[in-house]
C-alpha cells in the first residue's frame, strides 16, 4: 500500500538517503557497512543496492522525521559542499564562478525550505553558504600570496 503525501509516497524505493535511514542489523551484517571510499556522494545508493541484492527491500517513509546526531560543524559542512562541487582551490575554477553558482543554489535551497515550512533550516543553509564562500576566498587569497611571494 502506498500512502501519498504530495509528490512523496511511502513505499518501496531504489534507495534511501543516509541522513534519515535505518537498516536492519542482519542486513548490514550480511552486506557490510557503508563503503567510505565512496565519500558522501554515492555511499547511500551503494549500500542499498547491496542490501537489495542480498534479498532485502528498501522503503521510503514519506511522513518521517529525522534528527541528525552527527558531530559535523558548519565549517565541515561547508568544506563538504565545496568538495561536492569540485572546488578545492582556485586551480579548479575561479572563485567568482563558485560564488555565483553557490549563491544560485542557496537561493533555490532556501526557497524550497521556505515553501516546505522548514524555517529552522534557513540559518543553517545560510551559515554553510557563508562559510564556504569565506573558505574559498581565503584559499584564493593564500594562493595569490604564495604566487606573489619572493
Amino acid at each position: 500500500m502506498r500512502i501519498g503525501t504530495g509528490s512523496l509516497e511511502t513505499g518501496s524505493a531504489q534507495f534511501a538517503t543516509g541522513h534519515a535511514v535505518l537498516f536492519r542489523r542482519e542486513a548490514v551484517e550480511k552486506v557490510g557497512r557503508y563503503d567510505v571510499r565512496l565519500g558522501n556522494v554515492s555511499e547511500d545508493s551503494d549500500i542499498c543496492e547491496r542490501i537489495r541484492a542480498a534479498g532485502w527491500d528498501t522503503h521510503f517513509i514519506a511522513q518521517s522525521h529525522c534528527v541528525s546526531i552527527q558531530d559535523n560543524t558548519v565549517t565541515e559542512f561547508a568544506k563538504k559542499e565545496l568538495s561536492r562541487n569540485g572546488w578545492e582551490s582556485p586551480k579548479d575554477y575561479p572563485v567568482s564562478r563558485l560564488i555565483l553558482d553557490r549563491s544560485k543554489w542557496i537561493a533555490i535551497k532556501m526557497g524550497r525550505n521556505l515553501v516546505k515550512g522548514r524555517l529552522l533550516f534557513l540559518p543553517v543553509d545560510l551559515a554553510v553558504w557563508a562559510v564556504a564562500i569565506k573558505i574559498a576566498i581565503s584559499r584564493t587569497l593564500a594562493t595569490r600570496h604564495r604566487r606573489n611571494a619572493p
